[in-house]
Order: structure tokens, then C-alpha cells, then sequence
């Protein structure tokens, strides 16, 4: 099959305006270039304005970028999937259903279908999702400043957040400093803190409210607003909710509701042992991963520019999970999980819930392993994870 391909030289920061009657998916390069693709009869037009490109199609089409391009989607009348870009993007209308990947600043009006984004350094404002929406790792502030009209599910944001979803909320938080945060569910919300939060809960309205976090004492639950203070109390968080609302611990909430639980973890394991064992297979697949990259580096364009931008973005990014990695460590040495009551009698001899500290020298080799690069941040979190299951 022959397609329709459009070239363009163009500067590293170009502005980008977008239009297209199809689905849509642009990628970042690291070439000053404007790369268009689609079927025969599609008609892309690339047009080259006063301080801006303008690019339209009307049907499908594939287009690559530089990195640091700003788009400005005015409309997109199928699927969108963006990826790889660090400037700005404002998407005014995607009728289906779009998909965000390691992006910068992002500013979306309207979305037909479902969301889906993973990686935004830089703040994220949405305004009407009309599906479901699912957002991770957001390195600045969430907002959405109208609805998400099905469900939501966000998991780590360092800025400040404010939602609302007409049907059901699950998120993840790790709440820092005086951050606010305001959430609102028009079903059912559930809220995941670690154990050492730092947060001052309010909520005011609910059918019921459900606390379950080792060491607290909520209260009256059918107090309204009911108050809810972790640790100090810094960070700022309101739910609310128009059916129940659970406030749990991140480690409580990965115990298996199985009776034989107590029996599926050695609480005795050996964590030095363990740790090697891990680093050993996390090397050993790593291995096959820098083969791989360096393989795409040597037949891929960059310029000296990029690769300083990259290195300094992987080393924010390290910077920045050590911190993560640090507390979590240190939380998982002072809270230890315990297999939950039985409700039938067992006779199999238990296993002993004791286990050494975590030293610190298994700190500092996991962090090192981090800041040397022979572990992802992702394989640090895999990593962690395991290791606060078998403490």
C-alpha cells in the first residue's frame, strides 16, 4: 500500500496548528522537521504561516514533530494519540478517544471518547472528558475544571489537584507540603496515602465514610464535616463523595483478602539475600535494554542540545525518585504488615512476623543502583514494592 508523505524544514520550537477530519497521531523527533503521513486522496496540506505551520487533512494522519514543537489542535474528528513532545500542546477537540505519553504542559477543552495519559512534565488542565479518564505520573498541577463524565483513576501528582468525575474516583497520592487538593465524585471515592501521609482530610458530604489505616483512630464517621489529621497535618485534602468514601493505606490495601495470607510471604526471608537476587535479574534484563538503546542511539539524529536536555531530564528524574525511594524505605522500617485475624482455626505452626531492619546498606545499594542507571525508576518502585511485601 503507497502513501502520501509531506516533508517540511522547519526551526526546534516550531508552532503547530492542527486540523484533521481522521484519527491522528503525532510523535516527537529529534530533527528541526515536519514529517506529514497518510492514505492517497487525503489531502494533507502543510502551510507555512506568519509565526506558525498550519497542517490539515481530511483523513487520518501520521505526523512527526520536533521535540520542543507547540501544538495547537483545533480539532482531531477521531482517536489522537500524542507522544515524545516537551512543548506546550493545547488540544481544543478530540472526538474520540486520545492517548498522552511523556509530554510537556498539556491544556485540553474537549474529548469525546476516554483519556488516557501517562508522563506530563509541566502542569495538565482538562475541561470535559466525556468517557472514562486514567492519568499517572503528572509533574506539575491537575485540573479539571469541569467534569470526566465516566470514571477516573489518577495516580501521582506532585502539584496541586482539583477534580471532578460524575461516576467513580480511585486515586493514589502521595500528599507534600501544603499541597491542596480538592476532589469530588459523584459515586464513590476511594483514596490510597501512604502510611506517612501528612494531611489534613475533610469531608463534607457522603452516604458513608470508611477509614482503614494501621495506628488511627477516626472518630465519629457520621460527623458532618467530618475531619480526619495524618501525621502533621500539612498538606490539604477535600472529599467529597454522593456515595462512600474509603481513606486507606497504600500497604494495607495490597493485603489479598485470603485467609491463608500469613502463608504466602516468608516474614523471615533473609532481605540482604533477597535484594541480590533482585538487583542479579533487574541487571541481567537491563543488559538486553542498553543493548537495545544503544543500538537506536547510534542510527538516530541528536544533537548535542538534545542529549544535554535528556541527560538533565533523567537526572531530575532520578533526583527526584531517590527522594520517593528514601521515604519509602524508611516507612517500610517502621511499619511492618501483619497477616489479618482468621476466621476459621488453622493448625499449620506460624511463621514468624520479626525481620531485620532494613540497613543501611540495602538503602544505599538500591539508591546507587538507581543513580547509576542500572535500574529504572520503575524497576526501583518493582523493586521497593516486593521488598515492603516480605518485610
Amino acid at each position: 500500500m503507497s502513501f502520501e508523505i509531506h516533508t517540511l524544514n522547519t526551526t526546534e520550537e516550531p508552532k503547530i496548528l492542527i486540523d484533521v477530519s481522521g484519527n491522528l497521531t503525532v510523535k516527537g523527533w529529534g530533527k528541526p522537521e515536519i514529517s506529514a503521513t497518510g492514505l492517497p486522496g487525503s489531502a494533507i496540506e502543510l502551510t507555512e504561516g506568519k509565526d506558525h505551520i498550519r497542517i490539515t487533512s481530511n483523513e487520518s494522519c501520521n505526523l512527526r514533530l520536533p521535540h520542543k514543537a507547540h501544538i495547537e489542535v483545533e480539532r482531531c474528528l477521531g482517536n489522537a494519540t500524542f507522544q515524545a513532545l516537551e512543548g506546550e500542546a493545547i488540544l481544543h477537540k478530540v472526538a474520540d478517544n486520545l492517548t498522552i505519553k511523556r509530554v510537556g504542559p498539556v491544556t485540553i477543552s474537549e474529548v469525546g471518547g476516554n483519556l488516557t495519559i501517562q508522563g506530563v512534565t509541566g502542569d495538565l488542565t482538562l475541561s470535559y472528558i466525556r468517557g472514562n479518564a486514567t492519568i499517572q505520573d503528572v509533574q506539575g498541577n491537575l485540573e479539571i475544571s469541569e467534569k470526566v463524565s465516566g470514571n477516573l483513576h489518577v495516580k501521582d501528582v506532585s502539584g496541586n489537584l482539583t477534580a471532578l468525575a460524575l461516576g467513580n474516583i480511585h486515586f493514589w497520592l502521595d500528599p507534600e507540603g501544603e499541597k491542596t487538593y480538592a476532589i469530588e465524585a459523584k459515586g464513590n471515592l476511594d483514596c490510597l496515602l501512604p502510611l506517612d501521609s501528612s494531611a489534613q482530610i475533610t469531608v463534607e458530604r457522603a452516604m458513608q465514610i470508611r477509614v482503614h489505616i494501621p495506628g488511627i483512630e477516626p472518630g465519629d464517621l457520621t460527623t458532618r464535616p467530618f475531619t480526619l489529621t495524618l501525621g502533621e497535618g500539612e498538606a490539604s485534602l477535600n472529599l467529597n463523595a454522593g456515595g462512600y468514601i474509603s481513606i486507606r493505606s497504600q500497604l494495607l490495601s495490597k493485603a489479598p483478602e485470603r485467609e491463608d495470607f500469613a502463608y504466602q510471604f516468608d516474614f523471615g526471608v533473609d532481605l540482604s539475600d533477597y535484594i541480590q537476587s533482585r538487583i542479579s535479574h533487574l541487571e541481567r534484563h537491563l543488559e538486553a535494554q542498553h543493548e537495545r538503546l544503544a543500538a537506536a542511539v547510534e542510527n538516530a539524529t541528536m544533537t548535542a542540545e538534545r542529549a544535554a536536555h535528556i541527560e538533565d531530564k533523567v537526572r531530575r528524574k532520578v533526583e527526584n525518585a531517590k527522594r520517593k525511594l528514601t521515604r519509602r524505605l524508611a516507612r517500610a522500617e517502621r511499619f511492618t504488615p501483619k497477616p489479618p485475624p482468621r476466621h476459621k482455626p488453622y493448625h499449620k505452626p506460624r511463621i514468624p512476623v520479626e525481620t531485620e531492619p532494613v540497613s543501611d546498606e540495602e538503602r544505599q545499594l538500591i539508591l546507587e543502583m538507581l543513580a547509576q542507571g542500572k535500574i529504572s525508576i520503575q524497576e526501583a518502585e518493582d523493586l521497593l514494592e516486593a521488598l515492603e511485601s516480605n518485610i
